[in-house]
């Protein structure tokens, strides 16, 4: 099996992950089987299955889903000629080729292989014969099966394994490394949740049928009444929606609004008032009603005015009951089930851009290289910290790499099968960063019109990485405190709390200690921060590592770009190792991609930063290297002109005549005309 290049699989994983989003319930099944037909020829895999876990005990496995390359291009097997099913699904059963058998038990057939798959194990089968003692029944099948090699993915949905996912060969023997597992666990994930809201769909069309059959099938109880609330008639079904006594035969009406509910009983004087008097010809009401036997139940009051049979006498009124109780009780579930629906649409969401991300990280995934002493004694504290729960403090100069070691911490720590969450702090509007970590009820503010969980709800039970942690607010810092102090959030808009489980790692290029003693940060939130800092080394620190890291580097870009390099050549290596770089590796990662789009190769001529630009650009005046700079400053604070991390803080003058320096130089906010 050959391996095709990250960027080839995020192509197709990104074409299968849109065919998924929007997918119906009824075309869930067939994007599964057009999702396995891809994966399987893009690594040249023969057979692909997906199994749904039947519910126990004891539990078993359904066949749902099978794709297999000898069957595929006519809808016969090449070798017995066996047709397949109407889903075009087939399945190999006794060794040979046959029609898809609907009800095959996996756990039956494959019971060691689904022990472990179902405790949440990827299980990799390179050979059969590898097989333990215990699993002879599982070798036994495999061998009927032609099958050489197997990966056996785990698929989870909401917590538990809710079916498993499995690739094999039938002519090879063939090894599953990390990478290829790492996709097919992506894969699973997808389709677990493709499955899992296919399950949310049916649930609420089959919850709409029943609310539908019940209020076809409900009685109708009749009535007739003169003006003054004589009543003329009144059948067997209204006298039973009433709990009207069988020997009740006068004061029927004050009977009936004395066990309305008192919400409803003045609304209903009132409307038998507008009826008579000819105000209104009818109506329809549903109000609660105090049933003397059945408790509290819903009664639907449609009336009517119609003229009386004595000429002149006023109008008369004729209406039905109907007990919608089970309506309303359908209505309130169905209520509950749309919400439960948008939860699952929202972690829908939630999890095909966290499959983005992680997709993205597979791409060009690189370890933390360096021998310098600088990034040794670091990478030894990551090792010490990363086994236990402890809340890291990681602080460094912007381009350090301080994300790249929250990922290693979180790689190595007991958290690593599940997803780290990531918050840029800065990135997020302060008026939206408290319902953004803690989440929001519907309604909690105006905008909020669905419920939404935040990062640390999505961070249960992994880690939560809070970049930038120094531009929180004071008030949302005095929230975290409590939440990192008890264990528990609360949503906007909510007072119940929610426990959550979640290992903190802070990051910040900034001196905490300083912004303690300024005010503009918790003290309190730094001692509970501070648990283990790690302060990443600036790349000046550690300039004996700058030639691994520029190979390293030219290595990881090549796909990108477009271009091979056989070297580095070793001037400009030595150049790049007596460069300061005030950007860190953040700024040598640039200048080497800069150079690699510019330089046609064989050898890599890599200009030290600037160096281009001072050479390219004619010389400026007084005048454009002030705006220049002006500019560039606005952009660093994001155009905040005055406070204490405002630009003209930054400049050293006053907000005023940064402002009349802004004008003068024609500096506009973006979004902003220039004209008066």
């Amino acid at each position: 099996m050959s391996q095709r290049p990250d960027a080839d699989f995020e192509g197709v994983f990104s074409e299968v992950l849109l065919r998924f989003v929007n997918a119906r319930a009824g075309k869930v099944d067939a994007e599964i089987r057009a999702a396995q037909r891809t994966l399987c020829t893009f690594f040249d895999i023969d057979r692909s299955v997906v199994w749904e876990v039947v519910p126990g005990p004891p539990v078993g496995l359904r066949l749902t889903n099978l794709w297999d390359a000898r069957s595929d291009a006519s809808g016969l097997d090449a070798t017995t000629g066996a047709a397949m099913d109407g889903d075009g699904m087939i399945f190999p059963f006794g060794g040979e080729i046959a029609p898809h058998r609907a009800e095959v038990d996996g756990a039956t057939l494959f019971p060691w292989i689904t022990q472990r798959a179902m405790s949440g194990v990827t299980v990799r089968l390179e050979r059969v014969d590898n097989l333990p003692v215990e699993a002879s029944i599982d070798a036994a099948t495999l061998r009927q099966y032609h099958t050489k090699s197997s990966v056996v993915v785990p698929m989870k949905f909401g917590g538990a394994v809710t079916g498993l996912l499995t690739f094999a060969t039938t002519e090879r023997e063939h090894a599953w490394p990390d990478d290829l597992v790492a996709r097919f666990e992506l894969v699973a994930r997808l389709f677990a949740s493709a499955l899992g809201r296919k399950e949310a769909e049916l649930e609420l069309r089959a919850a709409t049928a029943r609310t539908l059959t019940a209020v076809d099938v409900a009685g109708l109880g009749f009535y007739h009444m003169s003006r003054h609330g004589d009543v003329y008639a009144l059948d067997a079904r209204s006298r039973e929606l009433l709990g009207l006594p069988a020997d009740r035969t006068s004061r029927i009406r004050e009977f009936w609004l004395e066990h309305v509910h008192p919400e409803a009983r003045e609304q209903l004087h009132a409307l038998g008032r507008e009826l008579v008097s000819g105000r209104v010809d009818g109506a329809i009401r549903e109000y609660r009603y105090l049933h003397d036997k059945r408790g509290v139940i819903w009664l639907r009051h449609s009336t009517r005015a119609v003229n009386q049979r004595d000429a002149g006498s006023g109008r008369e009124i004729v209406g039905v009951f109907q007990d919608v109780t089970e309506a309303r009780q359908r209505e309130e579930a169905l209520r509950t089930a749309l919400a439960d629906v948008e939860r699952l649409q929202q972690q829908l969401q939630r999890e095909n851009v966290s499959l983005r991300e992680e997709v993205k990280s597979l791409k060009g995934a690189t370890d933390i290289r360096g021998n310098s002493a600088a990034i040794q004694r670091a990478l030894a504290q990551v090792e010490q910290v990363a086994p236990t729960s402890s809340t890291v403090l990681l602080l460094g100069e912007t381009g350090t790499g301080k994300e790249r070691f929250a990922e290693a911490i979180h790689a190595r720590s007991r958290r690593h099968d599940r997803r780290m969450v990531r918050v840029n702090c800065a990135a997020i509007p302060t008026t939206l960063i408290e319902s953004e970590l803690f989440g929001r009820e519907k309604g909690a503010y105006t905008g909020a019109l669905s419920s939404q969980a935040g990062r640390f709800e999505q961070a249960n039970g992994s880690t939560l990485f809070l970049d930038e942690i120094a531009e929180l607010p004071l008030e949302v810092q005095t929230k975290l405190l409590r939440v990192l102090e008890e264990k528990s959030i609360q949503r906007l808009g909510s007072a119940r709390p929610v426990p959550v489980d979640v290992r903190i790692i802070a990051a910040t290029n900034r001196d905490l200690e300083k912004e303690v003693r300024e005010g503009t940060f918790r003290d309190d939130l730094f001692y509970r921060l501070a648990v283990f800092p790690i302060t990443v080394p600036p790349l000046r620190a550690r300039l004996e590592d700058i030639p691994l890291l520029a190979k390293a580097l030219v290595q990881e870009l090549s796909a990108g770009v477009g271009k091979r390099f056989a070297s580095i050549d070793h001037r400009d290596l030595d150049a790049l190792v007596t460069y300061e770089w005030p950007g860190n590796v953040r700024e040598l990662r640039n200048t080497i991609e800069r150079a690699m789009i510019v330089c046609p190769g064989p050898r890599l001529r890599v200009p030290l930063p600037g160096a281009a630009a001072r050479d390219a650009a004619p010389p400026q005046s007084l005048e454009q290297l002030e705006r220049a700079h002006v500019l560039a400053v606005l952009q660093e604070t994001g155009w905040r002109v005055s406070g204490p991390r405002g630009a003209a803080k930054l400049l050293g003058i006053r907000p005023t005549t940064l402002e009349h320096r802004m004008k003068k130089l024609g500096i506009v906010r973006p979004g902003r005309s220039s004209e008066p």
